[in-house]
This record gives structure tokens, sequence and C-alpha cells, in this order.
């Protein structure tokens, strides 16, 4: 509709008329095929007879430059048309169109002609944002999917995080925590099988990712058996000589982040770092990835 009056204004400009009185109640909308109508032509003028008219229109559509009697001018129905499109609300791709045709007559839109190629210049504008904005959306999911595949991290929402010695536990729920060192001062770690805080008692489910990475202090490690062991927790640990296990084998990554032995420890580890195991496993580290480690010592 918006559209419609504004090529009725266009034809009528055309004809070296201005219409002097635009306003809703002088645009009719037909019930058959919705075609807009201008009507109320009785103030209408050309530059040829505008010396005989008086300042008129109506309050709040009429232009001010009108109000006070200056040249008749194609200017006078544009701002007109511009409260008009203000009134519809017709939105952001409305919105500088508006804005031009209801500025000062030496600043607003010229030509009612103008409007179509304005609308056209916007929806560009608009349509090269929105590839922008799309192409960011699409970099960031990109992003997301490498880390989670080649570096991933955990995405949850930490539900409790404290601190035992040099070890830091951090649990998402579920009465389940992992461990991570807080520093690297010891020679020997121990990792608890259960740890309390605040009167909860968490299983450790986990030694997280990069938790020991870095450590050149670190020289053994002991650990609860079926315990979930996370991708880089010891790479970079150059004087790594002994892992003591009290049960059956750790698990290797898990179902949300899956990951191989070789990204959790320094290929040389597989050849020096000597494995202590119940004699009972034996048979159940044979058959699982632990058993790229050369080294078992069996008790």
């Amino acid at each position: 509709m918006a559209l419609e009056i504004v090529k009725a204004v266009a034809y009528v400009h055309s004809l070296q008329a201005v219409h002097r009185d635009l306003k809703p109640s002088n645009i009719m909308i037909t019930r058959n095929g919705s075609q807009v109508k201008l009507i109320n032509f009785g103030l209408s003028d050309t530059d040829s007879f505008v010396i005989l008219k008086q300042p008129a229109g109506t309050k709040g559509y009429v232009s001010p430059e009108q109000s006070r009697g200056s040249v008749t001018d194609e200017r006078n129905d544009i701002y007109s048309l511009g409260i008009i499109l203000q009134d519809m609300q017709l939105g952001w791709l409305w919105h500088g169109v508006v804005r031009k045709a209801v500025k000062p007559i030496d600043e607003r839109i010229r030509r009612v002609t103008e409007i179509p190629g304005m609308l056209r210049r916007h929806q560009r504008r608009v349509r090269m944002l929105a590839l922008v904005l799309v192409s960011i959306m699409l970099t960031g999911i990109c992003f997301v999917v490498y880390n989670k595949a080649v570096t991933p991290r955990p995405q949850f929402e930490v539900v409790a995080r404290f601190q035992y010695s040099n070890m830091i536990f951090e649990s998402w729920g579920g009465g389940l925590a992992t461990m991570r060192t807080a520093n690297h001062s010891e020679t020997t770690v121990e990792v608890p099988a259960t740890v309390a805080y605040n009167g909860f008692k968490y299983k450790v489910d986990e030694v997280t990712f990069h938790a020991f990475q870095g450590d050149a202090r670190l020289q053994a490690v002991i650990m609860p058996g079926g315990i979930h062991v996370m991708k880089a927790a010891f790479c970079d640990c150059p004087h790594l000589t002994d892992i003591y296990i009290k049960d059956i084998p750790p698990l290797i990554g898990n179902a949300q982040w899956p990951t191989e032995i070789d990204n959790i420890f320094d290929p040389a580890h597989f050849s020096t770092v000597r494995i202590h195991v119940p004699k009972t496993c034996r048979a159940a580290y044979a058959a699982s990835p632990w058993n790229q480690f050369k080294r078992y010592v069996y008790f």
C-alpha cells in the first residue's frame, strides 16, 4: 500500500501538479483489488497558478513552509507523504525514507520518484549486512566444531569448584568431579577415588584435560581404576616414570570428548613408564589401549 501511495503521488507530480493536502482521509483503498486512489484535489495547485492560492493544508500533515505560504513545490507533498508513512509504522525498511522526507525543505527528498531507489539501496545494504552476519555465525560454528573435534574442552556449567592440597576439583553435576593439579610442586600425586566438599561426597571420575601437562617435577601418579583420562593429561612430563593403578584399566576419553591414548602421553612414555597393576587385571590391560606400554609391574 505504501508503494501504491508513492506511485500515485509521483503520477500527480508528473502532471506538474501538487496535491497540497495529503493526509490519510484523502487516500482511499478500493474494495475491489485494494487499489490506492488519491481524492480531494480542491487545494491542489501548479506553478502557473500558485499566486492565486492562500496557505492551506491540514495540521499535522502540512509542511512547515506551506503553512507559511511559500511557493508551491513537490517537496510540500513529500513532507506530508513522510508523515503518512510514519503513521503507517512500516518498520526499518522505510525508516530512512521517512526520516529524509520530513527534514527541512533544503535537506528533504527532492522528488517522489527517488523513493523506490532509496528502498532498493537500503534492501541491498540490509542483504549485505545479513550476509556478513551469516558469515560470522558460520565462522563461529566452524570454530566451535573445530574446537570440539581437535582441541576439546568441557562446555558445561561448573556447579562446584574447590581445592585440596595441590589438586583442583570441578563438578558439572551428577555427583562426579574432575581433577587437575593446581601447581607443579610434587613428585608423586595420588588421585583420590572420592572427595568431600560442603557436606557432599563426589566421585572423582576424570583426570581432566591437560591435568598434569608440562609438569617437569612429576615422577609418579597413583590413581583409581576405571577413571577417565582426558586429552593431553600427561603430555610434556619428561620425568614421569611410574603410574600405579589400583584396579581395572582407566578409560581413554569419554563419550562426549573421545580421544586416543597417543594424545594423552608423550611417545617416549610408552617405553619408559612402568605401569603397576594388580595381577588379576593382567588380561584386561592386555586387551585395552594401555597395552601400548611396554613395561608392566604386577602386584
